[in-house]
């Protein structure tokens, strides 16, 4: 049987993107996380009042108000707490010297000969251990085509 002939592409670096990684070297980096907001609110009902605790609009706590009848219109917010964690990230590889894109390439696919650019392209995977990064957008075919990105191994090493 005859082995296919897959279409190869090179994508080129876009220049004008390359810039230095503020991060360059490090090997933990430290995100935003869950953002909490906890709110208190009095309102009545069937002529009872409560106080109402809500977590990012999710009712958790109903307590009965025990104090003087609110004057204010209902619902009246009593307080409102925002917090955010921040989660560390550790990297396998310390973060790249540099930061850049890709140009967009037009390339082919080498099942239907639709022509499209490789940031179209579609990642699928059956399971752990069979992935592809290069499904054909037109006909889903896995495996469409061979790219070879640019390396930075001509910047200047100095800098």
């Amino acid at each position: 049987m005859k082995s296919r002939d897959y279409n190869e592409f090179i994508i080129k670096i876009n220049l004008e993107s390359l810039r230095k990684n503020p991060n360059a070297g490090r090997k933990v980096l430290f995100i935003n996380g869950l953002t909490e907001i906890e709110s208190k609110y009095i309102i009545k009902e069937n002529d009872k009042y409560f106080v109402i605790t809500k977590i990012n609009e999710i009712e958790i706590r109903r307590e009965i108000f025990k104090g003087k009848t609110p004057k204010k219109s209902l619902p009246l917010l009593l307080s409102k707490t925002i917090s955010r964690t921040v989660e560390p990230v550790y990297l396998l590889k310390s973060e790249p010297k540099y930061l850049f894109s890709f140009i967009p390439t037009k390339i082919q696919c080498s099942f239907c000969n639709k022509k499209f650019f490789h940031t179209e392209l579609l990642s699928d995977y059956l399971d752990d251990d069979t992935y592809t990064a290069t499904e054909c957008p037109k006909c889903h075919k896995w495996d469409c085509c061979n790219l070879k990105f640019e390396e930075l191994s001509n910047i200047n090493k100095n800098d």
